[in-house]
């Protein structure tokens, strides 16, 4: 299903640079959500819940109801937002959730075999935040929450609390398999654990409340953030210094570049500067394609079943990159920002076609 859902990406991808160019013309569907939900609930989460039980385990406990309620789910979620219906969007949201809960309850009932359990546990838990969040934003659910801003709380609870405790949870998991060596400090994984959940729930937190004490929340949240994830880049870094990195290792230290610059600007998004305004706006798919996707690319092999090696190759790391650079060009060159939209949809089309073609294919072959 990850590989059916990169499949449409690549179109999706393909489709945002023709439309910039004004080669076709755009339809009805937001085409950003599109994209952006083919690659996050798409290709990540499918992912993420074929490979957790076997990572947790050591052996593989897919179950068929969890991938029918996942997959009918987010059709129905989709399908609904195509044509505005917002019961088929609460359906699909809902079964969404249910998939979501199901998995989370066989995590607890799986055997651990002395993985880093807690940050898929808690990355689960912002993941249900967030399905409840998204599915509420077209249901009215805002009020009755009171949640100030649902959208960024959505976004918050995917990217800085489910997505990044699952991705660390992976690198600390898989290191030793990819390079051989333990990390720096061992002892130091609890206090990234501890440092990431607290900065990821205050990151959700913030724009969830509003008012006044919003940006002192952000702050105090993007500081533990920060601080956590240094810690962790720090103890897979030390123990490689020196040593020539192969190109998967450099696409997730690439990615935590996309993670540090949206960071940066959060506190004048909600304080409302004009300036940063299109930051809001674009940063998303910065971070999706310049952190999560490229990120993918680094652990696909493994998902696909080789625990050898990383994946990525040094022309699938300048595209992707590239791609971000262009993205954030034209967030602040506004005069140009249709032709520099399209070729950072152009190189990320590019690198999503080198990395099914690598991945696929050639594996085949």
């Amino acid at each position: 299903m990850s590989i059916f859902y990169a499949m449409i990406g690549i179109l999706a991808a393909i489709q945002a640079s023709l439309i910039s160019f004004g080669i076709i013309e755009s339809g009805a569907i937001s085409i950003t959500w599109v994209r952006i939900h083919f690659v996050t609930i798409g290709i990540v989460t499918q992912a993420i819940f074929g490979i957790l039980p076997y990572i947790i385990s050591g052996e593989l406990s897919n179950r068929w109801d969890i991938w029918a309620f996942l997959n009918s789910g987010f059709f129905l979620f989709f399908f609904g937002r195509s044509i505005l219906d917002t019961l088929m969007m609460i359906t699909g949201g809902s079964l969404i959730f249910i998939a979501t809960s199901l998995f989370l309850i066989q995590l607890f009932q799986l055997n651990n075999n002395g993985s880093n359990y807690l940050f898929y546990v808690f990355g689960i838990i912002f993941f249900l935040f967030g399905i409840t969040i998204g599915t509420g934003i077209w249901a009215d659910w805002a009020d009755i929450l009171r949640i100030a801003n649902p959208l960024e709380s959505h976004i918050h609870a995917q990217n800085w609390g489910f997505i990044n405790l699952v991705y660390t949870g992976l690198i600390l998991d898989l290191y030793t398999k990819f390079t051989g060596k333990k990390i720096a400090n061992p002892g130091a994984i609890k206090y990234i654990l501890i440092l990431q959940t607290l900065g990821g729930f205050l990151l959700l937190l913030s724009p969830w409340l509003g008012g006044k004490y919003a940006v002192s929340i952000m702050i105090v949240g993007m500081i533990a953030f920060l601080v956590g994830t240094t810690i962790l880049l720090r103890n897979i870094l030390l123990p490689l210094r020196g040593e020539r990195k192969d190109w998967g290792f450099l696409h997730l230290i690439a990615g935590y570049v996309w993670i540090y610059a949206p960071l940066v600007f959060s506190p004048f998004i909600i304080l409302g500067v004009d300036t940063f305004r299109y930051v809001e706006q674009n940063a998303p798919q910065s971070l999706i394609y310049g952190w999560v996707f490229q990120t993918i690319i680094a652990f696909l092999p493994y998902f696909l079943g080789s625990e050898q090696k990383l994946g990525g190759t040094k022309l699938s790391l300048i595209l992707v990159n590239l791609g971000g650079i262009f993205l954030w060009l034209n967030i602040f060159i506004r005069e140009f920002y249709e032709i520099l939209f399209g070729i950072a949809y152009a190189l990320w089309a590019m690198a999503l076609i080198l990395t099914f073609y690598q991945s696929t294919i050639r594996s085949q072959v």
